[in-house]
């Protein structure tokens, strides 16, 4: 009976290049990288490619909120933000996240906000965004 090293030794081995370090390497056929180290590497940079927000600083600092909105996640996704600041009711937020993101994709969020007191004071302070806006 053969043990697993020989069995290992007699795989056809082929001329390879690794993706993640571009260094020539010998492997069987099912080999995509040189080491383990490169896999995870590359595993690394695939992760990190589906979550493209990556930010530096606080939105609520960026933007110079009064609360911070995201001091639970910097890198809280835009949505989830724009709810966090219409539910606070703050209009001074609630304009300078409408300039940074455009009146329309905050008022698309306001039918989000479970709570019944919290949708209508957030829906009344977006009227009164959108009419200094408007210059109404």
């Amino acid at each position: 009976m053969n043990s697993g090293a020989q069995l290992s030794a007699q795989r056809r081995q082929y001329d390879k290049v690794c993706p993640s370090c571009s260094h020539a390497f010998q492997g069987v056929k099912i080999a995509k990288y040189c080491s383990n180290r490169c896999r995870q590497k590359a595993k690394y940079n695939r992760s990190k490619a589906h979550n493209p927000i990556v930010r530096e600083l606080a939105l609520s600092k960026e933007l110079g909120l009064s609360s911070p909105y995201d001091w639970s996640n910097i890198n809280i996704d835009a949505d989830t933000f724009i709810l966090r600041v219409l539910e606070g009711g703050n209009i001074k937020d609630i304009a300078r996240t409408a300039n940074h993101f455009g009146l329309e994709r905050v008022g698309r969020s306001i039918p989000n906000i479970a709570d019944t007191l919290t949708l209508k004071i957030a829906q009344r302070q977006y009227n009164n965004v959108c009419q200094v806006v408007n210059g109404s």
